[in-house]
C-alpha cells in the first residue's frame, strides 16, 4: 500500500481465490471442479461490485505487481502448510505457561514503574497495546494455519477470506459513512449466488477424514481466553487516566459516488488536531492526492487557466503547488495562461480542437478571489462559455464579500447553473457561503490550500530581524495603527508586494521564482507576524514560529480554524500590540531551535536613511 491506494489493493486481494485455485491445481495435481469454474467469477465480480473497488482504474506499477505477488505467496504458504499437515498432524504451542507469566509480570512491573515516574506516562498503555496486538495476531495465525486449513482446501480458505472482507464492508455500510448504491447491492446478490453454488457442491463431497480439534487444543483456547481477560483487566487500569480524551474522526474515503463525500464534516476533523507543521502538510497533501485522483481520474490531459504571475507571492505559491500536484498525478499539462493572456483564448481554442471532453479537463487557478475580485469571475464566465461540454475544476478558493450586491447576484447566476463545474472551497466559512449562494448544479467540496503541495521547506538563509511583520497594503488590509515598537527587538514591517522578484522571459520559471522569493522574504525574521493567509501557510512550510492577525474579512482565522488550529508554534493575536507580545513569547519559547540573526545588523543605523521598518 506504499505504492498504490487502498481501494486498488483491496480489489487485487479479491482476486485471491483465482490465484489459489490455479496454484492448488498445479501443485496438488487436482482439477478445478465445474462448480468452482461457475462460482468463482460470480463471487469475485460480485465482491468487486459490492465493495466499489473496480479493477479498471488500476495501472501496471510496482504496487500492482507486489499486490499480485502477495496473492501468489499466500497461496504457496497455504499449500505448504496443508501439505505439512498431511505429513504431521500434531502441532502445539510450546512453553506458553512461562511466556504468559512473564508477560503479565512485566506489564504489572511496567505499570508500577510508570506510577512512580521511572518511565514516561502512557508507556504501560503502549506496551499493553503492542502485547494485545501481538497476541491477537498469534491467535489469528494459529487458528488460520492449524485449525481452518486442516478442515478445508486452499481454495475454500481464500473464499473465506473474501467473506471476511465483505463483512468489513457491510459494517462500513451499516454503521459508517459509506452508502451502498443499487449497483453495490446487486454485487452482493451476485456474490451470494456464487457462494451458494460453491457451498452446495461441498455438501455432496464432504470429506469424512476431517480432523476434530483435540481436547488439549480446546484447553489451550480456554487458557488464551483467560490470558485475554487478564490483559483487559490490566488495560482498564492503565487506560483510565486518559479516558477523557476525545478520539479524532479520521475519514480516508474520497469516492465521489458517496453523497457524504460532499459534506465537510466527513473529512476536516483530523487536520485541526495535528500539532506539527510536518503532520499538517502531510495531511493536506493526502487530502489533495486522494481528492484529485478521483476527480481527474478520467482525464489524461489538463488545461490550467488564470495562473498567478504577479508579486503576490502567495498566489505564486498556489500555482507552484498546483503544478506539483498535476505532476504527481501523472497528468499532461497541454496549456496554461495567466490572467492577462487568458483574456485572449485563440491559442487555447486552437489547441482544444485536438482533444475531447473524455480526455481533457479544464482546471482553474485557486486562491482567494471568488466574488471579491470581479475581474476573475468575469474571466471564469468567459472560459465556461468558451469550453462548453468540458468538465471544469476550480482549485481550492476562498470567498470574500467585496464585489458588492450586484456582483454577488452575478456570481450566483453564473455558478449555480453550471452542471460541469466542481468548486473546491478552502475553509468552512467559504463552504457555508458557497452553499448559501451557489447551491444548485455545481459540486461543492472542501479541501486545503494548494500551496501545501510544495511540502516542507528547510530554512536556507539566516534571519536578519527578530520579527518579520508581513503587513498588507492592499484593499484587504485592516485599518489599525502600527503600535510603538520595543527598543530591544529588531522588527521589520513590510508587505511582500514591495519585494520584487528577478524575472526571466519564461512564465513557467517566473511563478516558481516568485514563490521561492516569498519563502526567502519570510526567512528574514526569526519569527513572523502576518495578516496574509499565505504568510501563515508558507511559514508553516518553513516551520517558522509565527503570529497570525486577521485581515478585514477574517480570511486568515477562517482557514486557521478549519485546518491548522492545532499548530503548536502558531499564535493568534487580537491586534498589533498583542501580536508583538506573542512574537516575543515565541522568541523565548523557541530560542533553542531558532537560528541566530546575521551579525552587525545595527551598525550604521543612524547613518542609513532607510528606517528598518515602515
Amino acid at each position: 500500500m506504499t505504492y498504490m491506494n487502498a481501494a486498488s489493493t483491496f480489489a487485487i486481494k479479491l482476486l485471491e481465490p483465482i490465484t489459489s485455485a490455479v496454484a492448488q491445481s498445479l501443485f496438488q495435481e487436482t482439477l478445478i471442479p465445474l462448480s468452482s469454474l461457475i462460482s468463482l467469477p460470480l463471487i469475485i465480480y460480485g465482491s468487486l461490485l459490492f465493495t466499489g473497488s473496480p479493477l479498471g482504474g488500476i495501472e501496471i506499477s510496482l504496487g500492482t505487481l507486489l499486490a499480485f505477488m502477495s496473492n501468489i505467496i499466500l497461496a504457496a504458504r497455504n499449500i505448504a502448510i496443508l501439505t505439512e499437515h498431511k505429513r504431521n498432524s500434531g502441532s502445539r504451542l510450546r512453553n506458553w505457561q512461562g511466556g504468559f507469566l512473564y508477560v503479565v509480570s512485566a506489564l504489572f512491573a511496567l505499570d508500577i514503574a510508570e506510577r512512580t515516574g521511572v518511565v514516561p506516562k502512557f508507556t504501560a498503555l503502549l506496551v499493553l497495546l503492542l502485547v494485545g496486538s501481538g497476541l491477537f495476531h498469534v491467535m489469528y495465525s494459529y487458528i488460520s494455519t492449524h485449525i481452518i486449513l486442516k478442515t478445508m482446501t486452499v481454495l475454500n480458505h481464500s473464499i473465506l477470506n473474501i467473506c471476511k472482507r465483505l463483512l468489513v464492508v457491510i459494517l462500513l455500510y451499516a454503521v459508517g459513512r459509506r452508502r451502498a448504491s443499487c449497483r453495490n447491492w446487486l454485487g452482493l446478490v451476485m456474490c451470494s449466488v456464487g457462494l451458494v453454488v460453491h457451498v452446495l457442491n461441498k455438501f455432496t463431497k464432504r470429506d469424512d477424514k476431517m480432523e476434530q480439534v483435540s481436547n488439549k487444543r480446546k484447553g489451550l483456547v480456554n487458557t488464551i481466553k483467560y490470558y485475554m481477560i487478564a490483559l483487559l483487566l490490566f488495560g482498564s487500569i492503565t487506560i483510565a487516566p486518559i479516558s477523557y480524551v476525545n478520539r479524532p474522526v479520521i475519514v480516508f474515503n474520497y469516492t465521489l459516488h458517496n453523497p457524504t463525500y460532499l459534506e465537510m464534516k466527513a473529512y476536516d476533523k483530523y487536520s485541526p488536531l495535528l500539532q506539527s507543521s510536518h503532520e499538517i502538510i502531510k495531511e493536506a497533501q493526502r487530502i489533495h492526492y486522494d481528492l484529485f485522483t478521483e476527480l481527474l481520474k478520467p482525464y489524461k490531459n489538463v488545461m490550467l487557466f488564470d495562473i498567478a504571475l504577479h508579486e503576490n507571492k502567495g498566489d505564486s505559491a498556489i500555482t507552484m503547488g498546483e503544478m506539483m500536484l498535476l505532476q504527481r498525478l501523472n497528468k499532461t499539462l497541454i496549456y496554461y495562461c495567466d490572467f492577462d493572456r487568458c483574456r485572449d483564448l485563440q491559442d487555447a481554442l486552437s489547441i482544444v480542437k485536438d482533444y475531447s471532453p473524455q480526455n481533457l479537463a479544464i482546471v482553474l487557478q485557486g486562491g482567494g478571489n471568488l466574488v471579491g475580485w470581479t475581474a476573475n469571475d468575469i474571466l471564469r464566465e468567459k472560459l465556461l462559455n468558451a469550453f462548453r461540454g468540458f468538465q471544469f475544476f476550480l482549485f481550492p478558493q476562498g470567498i470574500f464579500m467585496f464585489g458588492g450586491e450586484n456582483h454577488l447576484k452575478y456570481c450566483e447566476n453564473l455558478y449555480r447553473r453550471e452542471t460541469n463545474l466542481t468548486m473546491i472551497l478552502r475553509d468552512r466559512n467559504t463552504m457555508r457561503l458557497a452553499r448559501k449562494h451557489f447551491a444548485g448544479q455545481p459540486k461543492l467540496i472542501m479541501a486545503p490550500d494548494m500551496a501545501f503541495q510544495i511540502g516542507p521547506v528547510r530554512r536556507f538563509i539566516k534571519p536578519f530581524y527578530d520579527i518579520l511583520w508581513i503587513r498588507r497594503r492592499d484593499l484587504e488590509k485592516i485599518d489599525d495603527q502600527i503600535p510603538s515598537l520595543p527598543a530591544d527587538l529588531q522588527i521589520r514591517i513590510e508587505d511582500w508586494l514591495s519585494w520584487p522578484t528577478t524575472q526571466s522571459n519564461i512564465d513557467m520559471e517566473n511563478f516558481y521564482l516568485m514563490a521561492y522569493n516569498g519563502l526567502t522574504f519570510l526567512q528574514r525574521g526569526r519569527v513572523v507576524i502576518t495578516d496574509r493567509l499565505h504568510g501563515h501557510i508558507l511559514s508553516t512550510l518553513l516551520d517558522i514560529p509565527h503570529v497570525i492577525l486577521n485581515n478585514k474579512w477574517n480570511k486568515v482565522s477562517n482557514y486557521h480554524n478549519t485546518w491548522t488550529k492545532g499548530l503548536r508554534n502558531t499564535r493568534v493575536a487580537n491586534n498589533g500590540s498583542h501580536a508583538i507580545e506573542l512574537a516575543r513569547q515565541l522568541l523565548i519559547e523557541y530560542s533553542d531551535v531558532l537560528p541566530d540573526k546575521v551579525p552587525f545588523m545595527t551598525v550604521n543605523d543612524l547613518i542609513n536613511s532607510d528606517h528598518p521598518f515602515w
